[in-house]
């Protein structure tokens, strides 16, 4: 399965893949999303090896590095808000889906279950940065642990 992001290109194996969505162009969500316009959702969504419920937030900051240090929120708020609310739409498409009830229902199954792993991926383009960037240096190198935290609630892989 292909999809593209921006300029970017992502292939998800079929043996290893299932179910795999560009979530935040699904009919379910631009429902939530209209009623509460405040929410967002991560780029992907799918199932992997039939065990693993994996979320996909894909940011290309090549050629825009203003946008990447001037950022409105920090990036760690973003993709947890995003998660969220990817979150709540698998929730409410379980309830209400007139299109992907069956989708839903294997996010949710997976998800509800502890013994599964919850997996967060966030993934991130940059231009090289040089020896003046410290500052966005030090922002890249702790954004995974700040993550980490901002997540914690979940029990996931970042």
């Amino acid at each position: 399965m292909k999809f593209k992001e921006g300029n970017l290109e992502f292939d998800f194996d079929d043996q290893a893949w299932s179910q795999v969505i560009k979530f935040d162009e699904h009919i379910d969500y631009a429902k939530v999303k209209n009623q509460v316009p405040e929410t967002k959702g991560v780029d992907f969504t799918g199932i992997l090896n039939d065990s693993t419920f994996v979320a996909i937030e894909v940011k290309d900051f090549r050629g825009y590095k203003t946008q990447e240090n001037h950022r409105e929120e920090p990036l760690e708020i973003e993709v947890a808000k995003k998660l969220v609310g990817s979150l709540a739409t698998v929730y409410a498409g379980c309830r209400a889906s007139t299109y992907d009830g069956f989708l839903w229902k294997e996010y949710n199954d997976l998800i509800q279950n502890r013994e599964n792993e919850i997996h967060i991926i966030l993934w991130y383009e940059a231009d090289p940065l040089d020896s003046r960037q410290t500052h966005l240096k030090g922002r890249r190198n702790n954004l995974k642990d700040k993550l980490k935290n901002k997540l914690s609630w979940l029990k996931c892989r970042v």
